[in-house]
């Protein structure tokens, strides 16, 4: 049961192909007491039938053009191949500072460039009326 609720939060921001791994692993790790090497393959693992069955709704809803899918996949799986020996290589340690890095100037790019594109509707109202 105490996997219920981030597992459906990690659903939702999943299925969205928001990165349900961004709320996932942060929950793992500080209030579970996973490692963050096992916060990844738990992540993995649990995105696995979350995707295949988000997948299958958005192929069915005509949003998935097969040939940059293809090569998206082909690469990524190359990557992801890679980033495992990679996570191995750096430690948990590393990897968590690296993960939290990530999250923070991620969140500070978001506000950025909101608050980019809030001052450029402010300037184009404004020369609306002038």
């Amino acid at each position: 049961m105490i996997h219920a609720l981030p597992g459906a939060v990690f659903g939702i921001i999943g299925g969205m192909g928001l990165g349900g791994g961004i709320v996932l692993i942060p929950v793992l790790t500080l209030f579970m007491g996973k490692t963050q090497l096992a916060a990844q393959g738990m992540t993995l693992f649990a995105y696995l039938p979350m995707a295949a069955c988000a997948l299958c709704l958005h192929i069915r809803g005509k949003k998935v053009k097969a040939a940059p899918a293809a090569s998206i996949t082909l690469f990524g799986c190359a990557g992801g191949a890679a980033g495992y020996f990679l996570a191995f290589i750096i430690g948990g340690d590393i990897l968590r500072a690296v993960f939290a890095t990530f999250l923070i100037l991620t969140a500070l790019l978001r506000v950025w460039r909101h608050e980019l594109c809030k001052k450029a509707r402010h300037n184009a109202t404004r020369r609306q009326k002038q």
